[in-house]
């Protein structure tokens, strides 16, 4: 099986071996920057919308961004909500929530934020 990318043509062993030593220069840049590891799949993605949301600290933002970048299982999961997303703010036109549904969402979540 040949992986085709415009010119280039790797083998799924090619494939592997780039993949490897990718994740290798990860874990190298992380220590240099030091960051002990790579975080988790199950990590980035609890904590997805908040990235998303530009709501991580930089230095949590940056680990789940490095994880994005070199995950094949996480990064389709970040590009569908991505997706998802733009597709919900195309269909709303530039609509905003009502006043009233605003107000309701803020004292709900002020209500879970005290517990």
């Amino acid at each position: 099986m040949n992986f085709s990318r415009g010119e280039m043509n790797f083998s799924r062993g090619e494939m592997m071996s780039l993949s490897d030593r990718l994740r290798r220069i990860t874990r190298m840049t992380f220590a240099t920057l030091g960051m002990n590891s790579m975080i988790t799949c199950q990590e980035a993605l609890a904590v997805m919308q908040e990235f998303l949301d530009g709501e991580l600290s930089r230095k949590d933002g940056d680990r789940v961004r490095a994880h994005f970048e070199v995950c094949a299982g996480c990064y389709p999961r970040l590009r569908v909500e991505k997706s998802f997303r733009s597709a919900v703010k195309m269909a709303a036109g530039g609509q905003s929530a009502p006043a009233h549904l605003e107000a309701r969402l803020r004292t709900l979540l002020d209500q879970a934020a005290r517990g």
